[in-house]
């Protein structure tokens, strides 16, 4: 289908084409998911996975499994944070530190993993279509 097809030979060809840069990109998805892994696994945020962070290997395949199926990326597979009390501007409890600082994880997360890490991928594809089309 794909051979009798030109157009299906050329988006099947863009994707395919660029293999090398496009696995480059997922080692760099890796190793930047690795780094927040250790940030969740050595921080309070390791009890929000409900037992999938016990080491360093687990947390990661967690980090990995739970990128893609929930929404908003790994935020949305974790326990949720607590709900701190910020009536008393005056003292800063454990709550809120915690709160915080899976605001930041998880918008860190969102944002470097699943937004700018998947657009550069699609970013490659389409500019990769739009020479065989072009050429």
């Amino acid at each position: 289908m794909f051979v009798r097809e030109p157009i299906l030979l050329k988006v099947t060809n863009s994707f395919i084409g660029p293999y090398k840069i496009i696995l480059l990109t997922l080692l760099c998805f890796y190793v930047l998911n690795y780094q927040l892994t250790l940030v969740a696994y050595s921080t309070p945020i390791y009890k929000d996975y409900n037992g999938f962070c016990d080491s360093t290997l687990t947390c990661f395949f967690a980090n990995v499994d739970r990128s893609f199926k929930f929404d908003g990326g790994i935020g949305g597979g974790l326990a949720p944070p607590p709900k701190p009390d910020f009536s008393d501007s005056n003292t800063t409890t454990s709550e809120e530190v915690k709160f915080w600082l899976r605001f930041v994880f998880d918008n860190l997360y969102n944002m470097i993993l699943m937004i700018v890490m998947i657009n550069i991928v699609s970013g490659i594809i389409i500019d990769t279509f739009s020479e065989m089309r072009e050429g």
